[in-house]
């Protein structure tokens, strides 16, 4: 990824802006990964994915016994939902203004099951959150 030392700085500049604006304040280990979250969409040109996100979730359940795939792929689905929630994409698709915020709290929980890592616990537990931070950002 070319910039990426640019990206991390403003993402980190678009992060705590919008924390001190939105009076939100997240862990470190959440802000850092939301700056580089941000920082990776940067330069993507494929976000949204077409494909939905029931099929993502159920994919990544089905990819045969490697908890390390499983736990990315989960990871991944919790990301592309915080970002739809955050930016209100595909919203009057889905049959509940929660259906991103259940899937993607969903995919992080399940993900720090097979992860054992507690920054997705931390994630699930601090989506709303995030996404509110993020969505002060979209309206930037």
């Amino acid at each position: 990824m070319k910039h990426w030392q640019t990206y991390i700085r403003s993402s980190y500049e678009l992060v705590v802006e919008a924390e001190g604006k939105t009076a939100i304040y997240l862990t470190d280990d959440v802000e850092n990964y939301l700056v580089r979250l941000v920082a990776k969409w940067f330069d993507k040109q494929d976000i949204p994915p077409d494909t939905p996100v029931a099929i993502l979730m159920m994919t990544a359940m089905q990819v045969g016994t490697s908890k390390n795939i499983r736990y990315t792929q989960l990871k991944d689905v919790g990301d592309i939902c915080l970002f739809y929630d955050s930016f209100k994409i595909k919203q009057r698709r889905w049959p509940t203004i929660n259906y991103y915020k259940d899937m993607g709290t969903t995919a992080y929980g399940m993900a720090h099951v097979y992860s054992n890592d507690n920054l997705y616990e931390q994630l699930e537990g601090n989506f709303t959150l995030c996404s509110k931070i993020l969505s002060n950002i979209s309206n930037h």
